[in-house]
């Protein structure tokens, strides 16, 4: 691309953060999102964060996303913070890191009851139930609260 004189952007730098992802290529993936602020002078976006979380985070290497999440010149959102604990979950450390990401959740979205219950779940399952109790009297006194599931079938 570059030999064709056609400069990268953004979205290119995007698609071959995904295509690193999904090729487990981590290392390479580091590499390139240095490179992509360092030699191309792009400013890396929440979606650029985000791959890289999700890139971390399928490898298993979860301080790391979750340093650098901490360490984003730019706000994270509710979906890289989501990203990480899917990952935390899947290498079964939801009551540690999953801990940690669910309370940076609720910093960001308070009143969303969904991660007061996924949180006392994950303490539920480690064993926690004081920990897990607690979280259900946080939600009554924030006044947080979770839209019961629905499904409908047409016939």
């Amino acid at each position: 691309m570059t030999a064709a004189g056609v400069a990268p952007d953004r979205v290119t730098f995007l698609a071959l953060l995904v295509a690193y992802t999904h090729k487990g290529l981590v290392d390479e993936g580091l590499r390139l999102f240095e490179r992509i602020q360092t030699d191309y002078r792009i400013k890396a976006r929440i979606e650029h964060y985000g791959c890289m979380v999700d890139m971390l985070g399928k490898a298993g290497r979860l301080e790391e996303a979750y340093r650098l999440i901490s360490n984003m010149p730019i706000p994270g959102n509710d979906v890289v913070w989501g990203t990480l604990l899917a990952a935390s979950r899947t290498y079964g450390d939801a009551a540690g890191m999953g801990g940690r990401v669910v309370n940076r959740l609720l910093e960001l979205k308070p009143d969303e009851g969904g991660y007061y219950i996924l949180l006392r779940d994950i303490y539920v399952a480690a064993g926690r139930t004081m920990e897990a109790n607690a979280m259900r009297r946080r939600m009554n006194v924030n006044g947080a609260s979770k839209t019961p599931g629905c499904s409908w079938v047409g016939a």
